[in-house]
C-alpha cells in the first residue's frame, strides 16, 4: 500500500512540475454507495453446494485531489473507503459468518465539457488498486478464524455530471467502475463499482 501511495504521489509531484502556470489544483470530499457486481452464487463440492452470500452495496466516502492542466482535462488521485461487507458460507446445515472490508486508489486522466453556464459533465480513466480486507470468520460464538488479505489493480474509469457554482466551489457526481476486487467461488471476477456526490474545492 505504501508503494502504491508514493507511487501516485510521485506521478503527481512530476506532473505538478511540468503544468502551466494557469493550471488549477482542486481537492474534494465525497459520499456514495458502492456495490458488488457477480458476488453472490453456489458452488458443488464433493459434500454439497456451497451457498455464498455478501452484502450487494454498503455506504461509501472519498478524498481526491486534482490538477486541471487546461480546461478540459487533467489527473486526479484518489481514495475510497467501500465499506464493511457481511459474508455467510452455507453448506446444508452447516454454515459460517464473516466480514471483510473493501477500499481502493486510483490515478486517473480526466475530461470535462462545459455544456451550460455553470453545468458540465466530466469523466475519468486510470487504473485502480482494490484491496480486500480479511476479518473474522465465525462458525460459532467461540470458533472464529482470522482471514487474510487480497488486491487486485484493474481499470477504472468514471462518467458524470457537475455544477460549478462559484470560482472555487463545485460538484460533481456520477459512476466509477474499479474493475476486480475479488474471486467468486467460482473463479469469476467480483468487480467494484461506485454511485456518489463529491464537494470540490478549488484554488
Amino acid at each position: 500500500m505504501k508503494k502504491i501511495v508514493l507511487g501516485l504521489a510521485t506521478s503527481a509531484i512530476v506532473t505538478t512540475l511540468a503544468m502551466p502556470a494557469s493550471a488549477q489544483v482542486y481537492v474534494g470530499a465525497g459520499l456514495g454507495s458502492s456495490s458488488n457486481q457477480n458476488a453472490n452464487g453456489t458452488i458443488v463440492t464433493g459434500g454439497g453446494p456451497v451457498i455464498f452470500s455478501m452484502d450487494t452495496s454498503k455506504t461509501s466516502w472519498k478524498l481526491l485531489a486534482g490538477i486541471q492542466v487546461a480546461p478540459n482535462f487533467g489527473f486526479e488521485v484518489q481514495y475510497t473507503d467501500l465499506g464493511k461487507r457481511d459474508i455467510t458460507l452455507q453448506q446444508g446445515a452447516l454454515g459460517a459468518q464473516g466480514s471483510v472490508s473493501a477500499e481502493q486508489y486510483s490515478f486517473a486522466g480526466t475530461g470535462m465539457f462545459m455544456f451550460s453556464p455553470g453545468w458540465f459533465v466530466h469523466g475519468k480513466l486510470g487504473t485502480s488498486t482494490n484491496y480486500l480486507n480479511g476479518g473474522r470468520w465465525c462458525v460459532s460464538a467461540t470458533a472464529c478464524v482470522s482471514s487474510g488479505k487480497e488486491n487486485n489493480t484493474s481499470l477504472l474509469w468514471g462518467v458524470g455530471l457537475g455544477h460549478q457554482f462559484t470560482k472555487n466551489w463545485s460538484v460533481k457526481g456520477g459512476y466509477e467502475n474499479f474493475g476486480k476486487l475479488m474471486n467468486d467461488l467460482n473463479g469469476n471476477s467480483v468487480t467494484a463499482s461506485n454511485v456518489g456526490v463529491n464537494v470540490i474545492y478549488s484554488f
